[in-house]
């Protein structure tokens, strides 16, 4: 039994380390133990609508044990089930020195049916397991920050419609470029 509990003890410490050196590789820094919240950036040409860049957030769970998250669950166009995330975008404020909130996407959006994209979803509460993520659906446009400004995004976990209480992590400040 012990040896059983050694090698599941192993099995997870491994694991947990490939995870950690997956996102080293990806974005030149460790996670840290817990809940990690990613931008990502995908140029407009790459989806067909130009030449704007667009900005999602993507949170993951790099701890040993599973995190309660809120989150949309809808189906698309095509009958598949999905799953998005609520978020606000927020920029810095040099003269007060600190961040503000840009845009809020509510609970009520985040869950908003979308023409040719999604059904209506529905709020629901479940696990967020080490190594899973989830990401926002919703691609924000560069000129939603400013062009040269410095932004990041607040990915939340609880929402105060579902939970009460507004519980986010935010990501990595970054430098939003336009094109």
């Amino acid at each position: 039994m012990v040896i059983a509990a050694a090698v599941g003890l192993s099995g997870l410490s491994l694991g947990m380390a490939a995870l950690q050196c997956g996102h080293y590789v990806a974005h030149r820094r460790f996670p840290g133990l817990g809940l990690h919240a990613d931008y990502f950036a995908i140029r407009g040409t790459d989806l067909g609508l130009g030449a704007p860049v667009f900005y999602g957030a993507r949170l993951t769970n790099y701890g040993p044990a599973p995190v309660p998250v809120s989150r949309c669950a809808f189906l698309t166009d095509t009958c598949e089930p999905g799953v998005t995330i609520a978020f606000a975008l927020e920029g810095w404020d040099a003269r007060a020195k600190s961040w503000i909130r840009l845009v809020q996407i509510s609970a009520a959006d985040v869950c908003e049916s979308l023409p040719t994209s999604r059904g209506k979803g529905r709020f629901e509460r479940r696990w967020l397991w080490p190594g899973q993520s989830l990401t926002t659906v919703d691609l924000v446009p560069a000129s939603w920050f400013g062009n040269g400004r410095l932004a990041r995004f607040a990915v939340f976990t609880a929402i105060p419609a579902v939970d009460g209480i507004e519980s986010s992590v935010k990501t990595t400040p970054f430098v939003v470029v336009d094109r």
